[in-house]
């Protein structure tokens, strides 16, 4: 598909994204230290963050959006690439993040 056809083409997230670039951490849950990435950007269904090594992430792992980790998102993986990956929440949020 041809740059100028994917940069027309209609949006098709479920729900508008909000940029974010804040700290955020993702927790495996297998006993090791959560890793330190950048949350870049968040919607309602999911998020986009830059990590080191996004190969590594297992598909599902928990965000962590706070630094005393009580505030937590379990995510699947949708896509990676060198540098980036883009996650859906495994289940609904009972706090609202972008108010």
């Amino acid at each position: 598909m041809p740059f100028s056809q994917i940069m027309t083409s209609p949006e098709q997230r479920q729900s508008p994204r909000f940029r974010t670039d804040a700290l955020a951490w993702v927790d495996t849950e297998d006993g090791s230290e959560a890793r330190h990435c950048t949350l870049w950007d968040t919607s309602e269904a999911g998020a986009r963050i830059t990590i080191a090594s996004p190969s590594d992430v297992p598909q599902e792992f928990s965000l962590v959006l706070s630094s005393d980790g009580k505030t937590r998102r379990r995510c699947r993986v949708i896509w990676r690439s060198d540098e980036q990956l883009g996650a859906c929440y495994v289940a609904a949020a009972d706090w609202n993040w972008t108010a």
